[in-house]
Parts: C-alpha cells; sequence; structure tokens
C-alpha cells in the first residue's frame, strides 16, 4: 500500500465516518455483513481465553487458527497491518498440535495460540526485510531465540506484521509494504516501530505480537491503538537476529533495544514474557533472573505526573497515582517527584 493509496482510504473512511471500534466491539450488528463470520467470535478472546478452551478440549487448535486467518482476510486489508499471512504452514502446526491434545493432558498456556512476528525478527524460512525493499530476499534459517522459545511452547507463527524502515520512525509506513492504518481512526497514526503488531492485536488478527523497542516502539504503538504493551528490562528476553551479524543494526540499538510483546490483556503480557524469558542462544546479553523474586520491603517509588513540565492528561495523571496507591497498599514509600527541575525542554541549548 503505496502512500497515495494509504491517503486516498484514510480520506475514505473518514468521510464514510468507518471505524473500526464497530467491528472490534459489535460483531452483530451491521459490520457481521463485511464477511466476517460467526466462526470469527473465537477472535474476540484472549490467549488465556483460549488456552483454556483448548485445554479443556472445547475447540480445537485448527478452529482458532482457522478463525484468525479469516479474522485476517477480511481486516487486514483496510489496515495494512499484516504484510504475509502464513496460512499453509500455521494450519498444517494447528493439525499436529490438536493430534497432540489428543494425547495428553498437560499442556503449557501458549498452547496452540497464534501470534505474530515483527518483520525485524527472525523466523526461520522467510525474510528478515526489517521493512526495507533490499532486504526482501533476507530469509532466514532459523528463528530468533525468543521466537524459538515461545514456538516450543506450542504457539503458533501465524503472521508477520509492518514496521517503518529499520525500526527508526514513529509512524508505520515504509517503501516495502507501504503505511498501515490505525483501526481506531484512519486520520491517526497507528505509532511505530511495532505498528503492525499493535494493530493486528487490536483488530483481532492475533492475540499476541512480538514487537521490540529502543525508544517506544512497542509503548507508543500500543498506546496509539489501545492496547497492552511490555518493554522488559535489557536482558530479560534473550534475542539474536541475522542482520546484527550484517551490519544493519547500530552498536546502540544493539546495546539498547528490548525484545518485548503485545497483546489484549495483561495476564497474556506475563505469560509470554515467562515463556519467553528462559535461556537463548546466540545472545550473550541474556541474564538469569529469576521470574518471581521476592521484593525487599520497604521499597521506595518515585512518582512523576508532569514530565519536564510539559503537561499531561488528568486521565493519565489519575491512571499514575492509582498505580501508586496500589503500590503503597504493598508496602511502597511513595514520593512524588517534581521533575521539572532536571527535565525540561526549555532548559535545552539549540543554539
Amino acid at each position: 500500500m503505496k502512500r497515495r493509496k494509504f491517503l486516498e482510504n484514510a480520506s475514505v473512511l473518514a468521510g464514510s465516518g468507518f471505524l473500526f471500534p464497530n467491528i472490534i466491539l459489535k460483531p452483530h450488528q451491521a459490520n457481521i455483513k463485511r464477511n466476517i463470520t460467526d466462526s470469527s467470535e473465537l477472535w474476540r478472546k484472549s490467549a488465556g481465553e483460549l488456552g483454556v478452551l483448548i485445554s479443556q478440549k472445547k475447540v480445537s487448535v485448527k478452529e482458532i487458527t482457522s478463525a484468525h486467518i479469516e479474522r485476517i482476510k477480511a481486516v487486514n486489508p483496510r489496515v495494512n497491518a499484516v504484510t504475509e499471512l502464513l496460512e499453509e504452514t500455521a494450519l498444517k502446526n494447528a493439525e499436529k498440535s490438536d493430534q497432540v491434545i489428543s494425547k495428553s493432558n498437560r499442556l503449557t498456556p501458549l498452547f496452540g495460540i497464534p501470534f505474530s512476528v515483527k518483520e525485524n525478527i527472525d523466523l526461520a524460512g522467510h525474510a528478515t526485510t526489517e521493512g526495507v525493499i533490499f532486504l526482501k530476499n533476507n530469509i532466514v534459517s532459523a528463528d530468533s531465540p525468543h521466537v524459538d522459545l515461545i514456538r516450543k511452547s506450542g504457539a503458533i507463527p501465524l503472521a508477520r506484521t509492518n514496521m517503518p524502515d529499520f525500526g527508526l520512525r514513529y509512524h508505520t509506513d515504509n517503501d516495502l509494504f507501504g503505511a498501515t492504518i490505525n483501526p481506531w481512526n484512519a486520520l491517526l497514526t497507528p505509532g511505530g516501530s511495532s505498528g503492525g503488531d499493535a494493530v493486528a492485536v487490536a483488530t483481532g488478527m492475533v492475540p499476541i505480537g512480538l514487537g521490540n523497542d529502543y525508544g517506544g516502539s512497542i509503548r507508543w504503538p500500543a498506546q496509539c491503538c489501545g492496547v497492552s504493551g511490555l518493554r522488559p528490562s535489557r536482558g530479560r528476553i534473550p534475542f539474536y537476529t541475522r542482520s546484527m551479524s550484517h551490519g544493519t543494526i547500530a552498536p546502540s540499538l544493539r546495546m539498547m533495544a528490548v525484545q518485548g510483546v503485545l497483546a489484549r490483556r495483561i495476564t497474556d503480557l506475563r505469560t509470554a514474557l515467562e515463556i519467553m524469558s528462559a535461556s537463548g542462544y546466540a545472545d550473550p546479553s541474556w541474564v538469569p533472573a529469576p521470574f518471581d523474586g521476592k521484593t525487599n520491603r520497604p521499597f521506595r517509588v518515585a512518582v512523576i505526573t508532569n514530565p519536564g513540565g510539559l503537561g499531561i492528561d488528568d486521565s493519565v495523571i489519575d491512571g499514575v497515582k492509582r498505580a501508586a496507591s496500589i503500590l503503597e497498599k504493598f508496602g511502597g514509600i511513595v514520593e512524588e517527584i517534581d521533575s521539572t527541575s532536571f527535565c525540561t525542554f526549555s532548559s535545552i541549548n539549540t543554539n
């Protein structure tokens, strides 16, 4: 989808009053006629909810996979979040998963759950393009370590997702795949660089998306699309891509960028994080830190409600203060910090 096509689509959607929340929140009304079948009800459920259905054998992995495939086919032409649909291999993996279920009652929480993989993360047999034309044939032979971990837990890769060139812009657009459209308002950005995953998760194309974050590349699109995103600490999730050895990633990115996850439920973030935090090959920066550690009490909590003195929406301030009050109940010593004295844009010398 080139920029001209994106602008044309945006103007049509805006002029018609079309908003994707109607598809997300009102599937039984007029939008059900837009090729969204009853089987696609499964896309509305979280990864945790789908996992329970699978473990109780109330629904097959193939049914879940097929429902998300149909959802992608129905929605993606309008938002351009998915760059490659892995339909054939996903259905084959789903059939194999159902055979495992018939023989075992011990399943991992994400067994049979479809997920998306950003274009700058290695997925064996597919190109790690990073949204760049000259990398469109950069086929890799092995998964990135955290993809390998989540695959071994039984989750199924279903889609590759869009991003800006090399992940270096706040809006998801590139010359290889074109622009991704915000599903809530076509005139607003979906964010970047993990914008494809954020939109795919928000619209129910997948319950979980694998993205990464350097300066906000998970947090920003999660905010723009109304989903949950997690940027873990450096070294928590092992990571490696073939492109790193080809010099396309700057040393600062290798030192500061981290792998993370997007989902519609916080519990799904935690589940995926725990699975992907295991030891991984090819990443010397991985740290074997305990996932569940005891917190010393009391512990100190600094709260900033007006970073840089630039002004924050009241709803955001209320949310931060609610979080601080919860931490206080669990033994935190909360102190509100005035950041305007040490972090203001007005103090930056622009000469």
